[in-house]
């Protein structure tokens, strides 16, 4: 199944659909060894790294900088593939400015606007605090885990609605 997304814009970061030499700045932010300790990633190499995403959901784009600090993935959840999946990623030093808030803000109202769409999921290692507060500020709620590393939050189709109008899922971001 492959989803095409409208990708996210305001004026100084954006995101797009993921090209390989992105791919290379994403494995650099992927294997930072801040980053692998709460993601569970086994590959070990930036070449690994390619083989295996590339090119895979999008890359996020500091404009001013033209840069890639980040990256967000959407797919269908494994356990239940009317459920989509979405993954973020930033660097260090472009976490903590709402980036990420507005990113997969853009990303849960395009799941809900799909009718089939059942729900939102997020997989989240539970020492991951700053992406666990992240999901929950956005209407996602603990349902269970997988492993003792990876942590199920999901936002169903009901939990979006009574969210719609709120201003957490309204973002300064447009379509381009």
């Amino acid at each position: 199944m492959v989803l095409v997304v409208p990708p996210p814009k305001d004026q100084r970061y954006s995101a797009t659909s993921g090209l390989k030499p992105d791919t290379t700045q994403i494995a650099d932010i992927e294997l930072d060894p801040c980053t692998r300790l709460y993601i569970g990633q086994t590959i070990t190499t930036k070449e690994e790294f390619i083989e295996v995403n590339c090119p895979v959901g999008y890359a996020i784009e500091a404009i001013p900088e033209n840069i890639i600090i980040g990256s967000i993935d959407m797919y269908p959840f494994k356990q239940d593939s009317r459920k989509l999946e979405l993954r973020i990623l930033l660097r260090n030093d472009f976490r903590r400015k709402g980036i990420a808030s507005k990113t997969v803000q853009f990303f849960v109202r395009y799941i809900f606007s799909l009718e089939k769409a059942k729900g939102a999921v997020a997989v989240i290692h539970p020492y991951n605090s700053n992406s666990i507060k992240l999901f929950t500020k956005l209407g996602f709620e603990y349902t269970d885990k997988i492993t003792d590393e990876r942590h199920i939050y999901e936002l169903s189709r009901p939990g979006f609605d009574s969210l719609k109008g709120s201003c957490l899922l309204l973002t300064n971001y447009q379509l381009s």
